[in-house]
């Protein structure tokens, strides 16, 4: 299994889930969605 480093995941890639990915994004954090 690989392994994943980030700052923040993001569970659900509905419209809360989008908005919070590019949220976390405009303030320079690796997420994953």
């Amino acid at each position: 299994m690989k392994k994943i480093n980030c700052d923040v995941v993001v569970v659900g890639a509905g419209p809360g889930g989008s908005m919070a990915a590019k949220t976390c994004a405009k303030y320079g954090t690796e997420q994953t969605l």
